[in-house]
């Protein structure tokens, strides 16, 4: 027997299908380009119940040759701090310059930490390949 879907599960289910047409809202407009600040944006998705949840947005043109379309690294949080969430896709930035490889192992791990308490600073350690500042053992 199959469970019905609960109520949050269907809302949740609603908010993740939102979340492409906020990244990139102006989608049927764009062409591939060859050149293109990146841009940080925000949104918040509200649920039924009144919860909020805070999108933070990276729109960026990947390293290439030849026209490309940009590419959009957003985070789903609960929390509204976009200087903290600025400077975390900043690293990503830095890291998808090098390679995307180098983005999904730092989202997982920032997913997996906890978040600091109030007044506490976070760190972001950025160790990449080329960048001058590998660890030597």
């Amino acid at each position: 027997q199959l469970e019905r879907p609960t109520k949050q599960m269907r809302e949740a289910e609603e908010r993740l299908k939102a979340i492409p047409q906020f990244c990139f809202p102006d989608a049927k407009d764009w062409l591939p380009i060859s050149e293109y600040n990146s841009e940080t944006f925000s949104f918040m998705l509200t649920g039924e119940d009144g919860s909020r949840r805070f999108g933070y947005c990276r729109r960026l043109l990947p390293n290439g040759k030849g026209p490309r379309l940009p590419e959009v690294y957003c985070v789903i949080s609960r929390l509204g701090c976009f200087d903290l969430f600025s400077k975390i896709l900043d690293e990503v930035e830095r890291r998808r310059g090098i390679s995307a490889a180098l983005v999904y192992p730092f989202m997982r791990s920032l997913m997996e930490s906890p978040f600091p308490a109030p007044g506490k600073t976070i760190k972001v350690k950025t160790f990449l390949p080329g960048a001058g500042n590998e660890v030597k053992s």
